[in-house]
């Protein structure tokens, strides 16, 4: 295991939050910067420079490295996931009843266009004030920091898959946003595939298949799965037994 592997690893594990109602208190209440990550991104951010201390709560969106934190001793840890079967329906309700603003960074325009009239139909009184889609030169997405800086929305949801979207959400950070900013991965065109905003039905959601059901929709799923998925039983297997043997 690399040094940067193992210092990502650290972070991946130090900065999670209790569970949903925990975070959604803490981004409500100050400015908050979460990222949510999984295998797949863990192992492919090692090979970049990105300071993930900077996020203040890195969430597991996947349940695969919970399963494992549990085998090795750590009961009290939960995924936490950007979609509406975990936390973003927590945050999107708490924003309709609060009338708090919220930006939309990511996908394409037609798919903003339809993930915004979603979450609009299932969350009445939900102020979404200004959307972009994903594919803009440097200098386009420093003008787009700077006119996000004047409206000061409550909530920044950033869609850009990895590396782009956490470098803009820590890009944020150092131009002085003071709201929240959270990275969602592929949330924004999902709901745009779906027909009612809800991408997981309920019984998946409920029985944990979200991995199936990604990989019938999803091909490129078991590519990544294979790829990835098994280095990392090993690797943060190894990691969790390090920590187990210094604690003990």
């Amino acid at each position: 295991m690399t040094i940067r592997l193992k210092q990502l690893f650290e972070v991946f594990f130090s900065k999670r939050a209790s569970d949903a109602q925990q975070l959604l208190k803490e981004v409500t209440e100050k400015s908050c910067y979460v990222t949510f990550l999984n295998p797949y991104t863990l192992l492919s951010f090692a090979k970049t420079d990105i300071d993930f201390s900077q996020f203040d709560y890195i969430c597991s969106d996947a349940l695969f490295p919970v399963l494992l934190e549990r085998i090795w001793g750590y009961k009290e840890r939960k995924r936490i996931s950007f979609d509406l079967g975990s936390f973003a329906f927590d945050l999107f309700n708490y924003s309709s009843t609060h009338m708090k603003k919220i930006f939309l960074w990511g996908t394409t325009d037609e798919n903003l266009k339809m993930a915004k009239k979603l979450f609009e139909q299932n969350f009445t009184g939900m102020k979404i004030v200004g959307t972009e889609n994903g594919f803009h030169s440097s200098e386009e997405e420093e003008a787009i920091i700077e006119s996000i800086l004047k409206e000061s929305p409550d909530f920044i949801i950033i869609g850009q898959g990895v590396p782009k979207q956490d470098k803009l959400a820590l890009t944020l950070k150092q131009k002085g946003f003071n709201g929240s900013v959270f990275t969602c991965g592929g949330f924004l065109h999902q709901t745009a595939m779906s027909s009612n905003g809800y991408y997981y039905p309920d019984w998946i959601n409920r029985w944990n298949l979200r991995t199936p059901y990604r990989l019938c929709k999803e091909r490129y799923i078991l590519k990544r799965l294979i790829m990835f998925y098994i280095p990392f039983l090993f690797k943060y297997s190894y990691f969790l037994l390090q920590k187990s043997l210094k604690i003990q």
